[in-house]
């Protein structure tokens, strides 16, 4: 059976131990695997917040909810953390508790469309990438997308696109984020 110093019957917390003023060899080992115990948490935690940092965190905005599934599925194979959001309002919500290094965004969706998100997007959060994505094409004279990019879409793509596209564009934009 292990048997603590200084009338402990188990292992105490380093707080504890400087708060009970305990002396002695027993003591300083204790305090010793205390600080060690926490040194290695530590470690530990630190290392799990780096990876989760090391990922790159995407930010769909889209309200078609089986596109919303294919994207999440495909980035995450990536490495990537999704979030999500049904369209504009809710985007600018995520945005405001978590961070995105990119943006996907519709362009024709309910509530806060995609060309007042993306003119929103460019004056609050300036330095995030952002890929436009519509199947409407041409809404009366005019061609969606390339509004988009003159809005400041980093990239388009037209619905429906394959797999390999979206993945281009994303790493595409990523590595941009890193160099810059």
């Amino acid at each position: 059976m292990w048997r603590g110093c200084s009338g402990f019957d188990r292992p105490t917390p380093l707080f504890s131990l400087v708060e009970s003023g305990a002396k002695g060899c027993e003591s300083q080992l204790h305090l010793r695997e205390a600080r060690e115990r926490w040194r290695v948490t530590r470690l530990r935690q630190d290392s799990q917040k780096r990876a989760s940092e090391d990922k790159p965190t995407i930010l769909v905005i889209d309200d078609d909810e089986s596109l919303l599934n294919s994207l999440r599925r495909t980035l995450k194979k990536r490495s990537c953390t999704v979030l999500e959001a049904a369209e504009g309002r809710q985007g600018f919500t995520v945005l405001k508790t978590q961070t995105a290094d990119l943006i996907l965004l519709d362009i024709f969706m309910p509530g806060k469309e995609g060309l007042e998100t993306l003119t929103e997007l460019r004056r609050f959060y300036p330095k995030i990438k952002i890929i436009a994505m519509s199947g409407g094409g041409a809404k009366g004279h005019m061609d969606v997308l390339k509004v988009a990019q003159l809005m400041g879409a980093a990239r388009t793509l037209t619905k429906p696109f394959i797999r390999e596209e979206l993945i281009e564009a994303v790493e595409q934009l990523l590595a941009r984020n890193q160099s810059s």
